[in-house]
């Protein structure tokens, strides 16, 4: 590749990244990121993620740097407006009833950011683990359901290919034009959206990762989305993004934040247990973290 196809492809990803330092995020806000997986935020003061243990749905390990909590964004274990903003990226096009999720960010946040995979890039390229196409259309989320993560498999694996080969000419028309590629999408208060299920969806093609924490992590990696930044210059994105934690982040009290997943209510920390103070039910905690799923409740024995 010549020397000018490799400046303006570094030239267009560091544009690219940028955008992580302009979502919007006031110096006093208390953050959230949803989803966070394997590369939260650096903005985040607080991390919540379904999994533990299971990478089939990111890149790699979940960073555990700060609060941690493991929960369901269907069902997010957090007060009502605990939170100032709330970061949402790459997410809702894996989540089953993406109503909910967007229901349960505004109930537990008051402004936010919003990134998800554009319509095009689903059917030019798309996961398994995705189920949505997701377009915005008058400042309105649209989600139309998948019936098979892969839109046309011909399509998808040129695609891949000409990613996974550096092919010069794919890279820099993907890194110049991301907003083909991705949706952003700021709100406050409110988010307008619909949904639009479909029949003959095919489950068994989709993929899921395990909630919790699971007994050995299943390491089982996304595919090669951490490659996309190798060498000096994934080194200058992280140092960058290092110099942007140097900021003291917020100390945040989980026992103030956190919430019965089910009902909502205040938790009580007693030894390795959380229990609702309304519904009694109890929830675990792994070395530290908080496990706030629906399904880890479990009835308080009288």
């Amino acid at each position: 590749m010549l020397g000018t196809e490799k400046l303006s492809i570094f030239l267009a990803k560091m544009r690219f990244h940028a955008r992580k330092f302009h979502m919007g995020v006031r110096p006093k806000d208390l953050v959230l990121d949803i989803g966070a997986g394997h590369a939260p935020h650096f903005r985040a003061d607080v991390l919540c993620d379904i999994s533990l243990g299971d990478d089939r749905e990111r890149c790699g390990p979940v960073g555990l740097d700060r609060p941690f909590v493991v929960g369901d964004a269907e069902a997010l274990p957090f007060r009502d407006k605990a939170f100032d903003f709330i970061i949402c990226c790459h997410l809702l096009e894996h989540v089953r009833h993406p109503e909910r999720c967007l229901q349960e960010m505004m109930r537990v946040g008051k402004r936010g950011h919003i990134e998800i995979p554009s319509e095009f890039s689903e059917k030019l390229c798309g996961l398994p683990p995705h189920r949505w196409f997701i377009r915005r259309e008058d400042g309105r989320l649209i989600f139309t359901q998948k019936t098979r993560p892969i839109y046309d498999e011909t399509i998808a694996s040129h695609t891949w290919t000409a990613w996974d080969s550096g092919d010069p000419a794919y890279h820099l028309f993907f890194w110049r034009n991301p907003e083909l590629f991705f949706i952003t999408f700021p709100w406050e208060e409110k988010i307008e959206y619909s949904i639009q299920p479909v029949e003959g969806v095919k489950e068994e093609l989709f993929v899921d990762a395990e909630p919790g924490v699971g007994d050995e992590p299943l390491r089982k990696t996304l595919r090669g989305w951490n490659r996309w930044d190798p060498g000096w210059e994934n080194l200058l994105r992280h140092m960058a993004i290092s110099l942007a934690r140097l900021r003291k982040r917020k100390q945040a009290d989980l026992m103030r934040l956190i919430a019965c997943p089910v009902c909502k209510s205040s938790l009580e920390k007693r030894g390795e247990r959380l229990i609702c103070s309304s519904c009694r039910k109890w929830y675990p905690m792994w070395k530290g973290v908080p496990v706030l799923l629906v399904s880890e409740g479990r009835g308080l024995e009288l």
